[in-house]
């Protein structure tokens, strides 16, 4: 297996590298690194940050690469030409940063394999938040996986959202407890009893945490109250207009408002392998 790492060449950044590093480690990825150098941009500063990413990823298996030239362009040629199971860059606030924007854009037309989006990345993996709003056995299954191999703890987190009726959801009460909606005989309750079984397989230690209100705001305040390391979303590559839209924005708000290492895993990845 072997993940893609994008780097900018006017600013090294530590955090993509950093936890680049420690999923190679532990879950045996080889290392490819592309730093783009804008049609502006200055050859040298590319060949410093390639000079930096050596020391810091020594003894890793590693390649690298410089290029110069429109990110969103040369990001998506890479990716085509590749045969990565990873890509990592970091985030600088996506909707504020055109290199980010770059790689986003071209991540989303060439869309089947998982994407980390690095900010305040921490030198361990020990607390894992998934978050689900419905069923996606992939997610599970690749969430399940990476925290098995990175030797991490996992909650699972799934937001029922208000207008969703309480005959589907359990949810009667804000302040239901999880072990009451796990007993009911409604689809929620019996998704998130596989969901448990599916992680309790791969021998991680599990936690289910259920909210109720806006999934986006939900998630922010989890990662708020608790400690965790990495967050892991799922992602539906839908081409239907307004579906298309609603979608692709609520990916893009989680990952702007989360401050943490955000690994989004896409729904249509089990049909394309």
């Amino acid at each position: 297996m072997k993940m893609l790492i994008c780097l900018r060449s006017d600013k090294y950044l530590h955090p993509p590298i950093l936890l680049g590093g420690l999923i190679a480690k532990n879950v045996g990825f080889d290392i490819e690194v592309l730093v783009v150098v804008t049609p502006q941009g200055y050859v040298e500063n590319g060949e410093s940050v390639l000079d930096q990413v050596s020391q810091d990823l020594r003894g890793l298996p590693l390649t690298t690469s410089l290029k110069q030239g429109k990110p969103a362009k040369i990001i998506r040629k890479h990716i085509q030409q590749g045969e990565h199971s990873l890509l990592i860059f970091n985030k600088n606030r996506i909707q504020q940063d055109a290199f980010g924007m770059a790689a986003m854009k071209a991540f989303w037309k060439c869309y089947d394999f998982p994407i980390l989006i690095t900010e305040n990345a921490k030198p361990q993996v020990k607390n894992i938040l998934l978050c689900t709003g419905g069923r996606n056995e992939y997610l599970l299954e690749y969430g399940a996986k990476f925290a098995q191999a990175m030797g991490a703890n996992l909650t699972l987190l799934h937001v029922a959202a208000g207008t969703v009726p309480t005959m589907y959801t359990g949810l009667n009460e804000f302040d239901e407890t999880v072990s009451a909606v796990l007993q009911a005989d409604t689809p929620i309750a019996r998704y998130l009893r596989h969901a448990a079984d599916v992680l309790a397989k791969h021998n991680v230690n599990t936690e289910v945490k259920i909210r109720h209100g806006v999934p986006t705001d939900e998630l922010v305040r989890e990662t708020q109250l608790e400690n965790y390391d990495l967050v892991i979303i799922g992602h539906t590559h839908a081409r239907e207009g307004l579906k298309e839209w609603l979608l692709g924005n609520l990916t893009a708000k989680i990952i702007n408002r989360v401050e943490l290492p955000v690994l989004v895993v896409s729904e249509t990845l089990k049909r394309k392998k």
